[in-house]
């Protein structure tokens, strides 16, 4: 189990807006969180953060997220008030 320390430098932002949880095909799980100032993954390799300045997101404030398939792979949507990615 990973503790969360909100006075840590994982998040980008303590303003937390959206949180999805998804297991995956080999049975761990893949924790996203989205926050006004980026989308963070937690996977038990470790955390990742993804902003607008280091990836597509068209905006850094992530309102939501889902996951869909397409052509067998999984696809994790995050958007934003400026679009999705």
């Amino acid at each position: 189990m990973t503790k969360f320390d909100p006075e840590g430098q994982i998040l980008p932002s303590k303003r937390v807006i959206c949180v999805k949880e998804f297991v995956e095909t080999d049975g761990s799980h893949t924790l996203w969180i989205g926050t006004d100032k980026g989308l963070v993954r937690y996977r038990k390799d470790g955390w990742q953060v993804f902003t607008r300045q280091n990836s597509g997101l068209p905006e850094s404030a992530v309102l939501s997220i889902l996951r869909t398939t397409a052509r067998g792979r999984s696809i994790v949507i995050a958007g934003t008030d400026r679009g999705y990615i």
